[in-house]
């Protein structure tokens, strides 16, 4: 009785199974199906970017899967979809041109939580797929927007890198990073960026976009003294290292033509000793 009740379970299952093949994707030959190349990410304020590269010469790919898995996945280039991903992509994106470069934005991710990503090519609705492209790793931040400091006792001129909040307070809070303080190096007095209570600032110079830099420099010996202070410029990005092992950048959009303040941007990486703020 048991071994024909086992039987009819088992063809119960194969039946289902041959039912639903059309959620079952077959990973195919570079030859029949491509692999996208080069996935790199740029990090965002509780989500990802992902750009690549692909070709579909001869091909008829429809689109792309993306895969997603929490933590940082060793594997750089795996032939198959590793378990870790999951069964089903966290996004599709449709698109048959020949070649170029693509991308698409992942949301709704947690702040200083680290993902891994990988992108597949597909064709026929979905049934095929190809290699999985290389894997990248990414650590969403947060990030401000503009933030107007200004110099002198009574003024907004602390910043709290972590909260993003400007302080107004004569002495400074205990929680803050960033003073906003003009300073004399010998040449007249210049806007000037200071850290507090531990936090180092490092000029990281001009840049057209801030997402040009993607790591703030490693370690506390990267840095200047606590007590040096920095010259604010226009355009300059600045990593900040702060007192509590956690990494920073800060971008001067603007300074002021009076009280030696200036405007910026603030990016934030919430997790301990990462500091990545736009990995490759």
């Amino acid at each position: 009785m048991r071994t024909r009740e086992c039987g009819v379970w088992i063809s119960l299952l194969l039946a289902a199974c041959a039912g639903c093949g059309e959620s079952v994707t077959e990973i195919v030959a570079p030859k029949d199906l491509a692999p996208p190349l080069g996935l790199a990410s740029v990090t965002g304020d509780g989500a990802v970017t992902l750009n690549w590269q692909a070709s579909n010469y001869d091909e008829d790919r429809q689109g792309f899967f993306v895969y997603r898995a929490s933590g940082a996945q060793s594997l750089i280039s795996p032939e198959t979809i590793p378990a870790a991903f999951g069964t089903a992509p966290v996004d599709t994106l449709q698109n048959n041109n020949p070649a170029g470069v693509f991308s698409t934005t992942v949301g709704n991710l947690t702040n200083g939580t680290t993902y891994s990503f990988l992108i597949v090519a597909y064709k026929d609705n979905g049934d095929k797929a190809s290699r999985p492209s290389n894997i990248v790793v990414d650590t969403p931040r947060e990030e401000s927007g503009v933030l107007d400091l200004v110099n002198g006792a009574g003024g907004l001129r602390y910043l709290d890198v972590n909260t993003q909040t400007v302080q107004i307070q004569e002495d400074a809070p205990q929680s803050a990073d960033i003073l906003c303080q003009s300073f004399d190096p010998g040449a007249g007095a210049r806007h000037g960026i200071v850290g507090v209570n531990g936090a180092r600032i490092q000029d990281l110079g001009f840049v057209e976009s801030w997402d040009e830099i993607d790591t703030a420099p490693l370690g506390l010996g990267s840095y200047p003294a606590a007590e040096f202070s920095v010259q604010a410029l226009a355009g300059h990005v600045y990593a900040v290292f702060t007192g509590d092992n956690h990494y920073a950048k800060l971008y001067v959009s603007s300074v002021h033509g009076g009280d030696f303040g200036y405007q910026l941007r603030v990016a934030f990486q919430p997790q301990s000793g990462n500091n990545e703020l736009k990995p490759r």
